[in-house]
């Protein structure tokens, strides 16, 4: 709560009874290299509560795996997303209002992230907005330049989550990263 910059980096988070990462008011804050798995709520959750609204937060190169939500936004906070990869997820990404108080959602823009074997991919509730370019998802999703596919990970029972060199995914991301 209230961090003003921060890093969240090469963490392992996995069955949390709640959420693996809660933001609520901080700015400035980096969530990078970690692995979330199977936690009760989301892997990384960015909110308010009653403090005010999180903003310029990045989640980049994160694994997020089994979680009921893989990424939520709430409440006028903001999430820039890239290059996550989540799978197995009830939803992958969820912008919302949660406090009656609000009436913007959350905001989330998403780029060279796959999202994988989840229930529902997208999901946006009340003023809220998620914006996707550049990914993959196994299920049709709006946005500009995704690609509907299976992603072609070398092993996924091993949790290796790396692209094949065969994956539709390869050299698809921006600036032709995978």
């Amino acid at each position: 709560i209230k961090v003003k910059q921060g890093l969240v980096e090469n963490n392992w988070v996995a069955y949390s009874p709640d959420d693996a990462v809660d933001l609520d008011s901080c700015y400035n804050i980096t969530i990078k290299n970690n692995v979330f798995y199977r936690n009760k709520d989301k892997g990384i959750s960015i909110g308010t509560e009653q403090y005010g609204p999180s903003r310029n937060i990045r989640a980049t190169n994160n694994l997020i795996i089994g979680n009921a939500i893989g990424i939520g936004v709430k409440d006028s906070s903001e999430i820039f997303i890239d290059h996550n990869t989540l799978v197995n997820n009830h939803i992958g990404i969820l912008a919302k209002i949660k406090r009656k108080n609000y009436r913007i959602g959350g905001y989330a823009y998403v780029q060279n992230s796959i999202i994988y074997k989840s229930e529902i991919p997208i999901k946006t509730e009340g003023n809220s907005k998620i914006i996707v370019t550049y990914s993959l998802s196994d299920k049709k999703i709006s946005g500009k330049n995704v690609i509907v596919a299976k992603p072609s990970f070398k092993n996924e029972s091993k949790l290796l989550f790396i692209l094949n060199p065969n994956s539709p995914g390869v050299n698809k991301g921006k600036n032709h990263s995978d």
